[in-house]
């Protein structure tokens, strides 16, 4: 038998499985949906791979992660712009909730 103590290794690890539950509970429930949409109920023998091809539609987790990279990439794209207008996360931040200024700022960088 082994006997695990509480590490970072473990705790990791079971983030990592509580990820994939959690993904595996979200597929369930958008596979459920569709098939209600469908009016397909379980007698009717209807496989997942029929249901997702008669839909065209992705999985959810893959629309999600799809989005989550797109979030990433502008994440990115907002520190590179930042560290070229010399500008910190909380200007960034005053700036956004201050339109004009920021419309201002723009205004100023463009005609440099």
């Amino acid at each position: 038998m082994v006997v695990c103590f509480v590490c970072s290794k473990c705790t990791e690890l079971q983030q990592l499985i509580d990820v994939c539950c959690v993904a595996r509970k979200v597929d369930a429930l958008d596979q459920w949906c569709l098939r209600w949409i469908l009016d397909i109920h379980w007698y009717h023998r209807v496989s997942n791979c029929e249901v997702r091809r008669l839909t065209e539609q992705p999985p959810l987790t893959s629309i999600i992660q799809k989005r989550r990279l797109t979030l990433f990439g502008h994440l990115v794209t907002l520190k590179n712009d930042l560290a070229r207008h010399n500008l910190t996360l909380e200007d960034a931040i005053e700036l956004a909730l201050n339109k004009p200024l920021w419309r201002l700022l723009a205004a100023s960088v463009a005609t440099h």
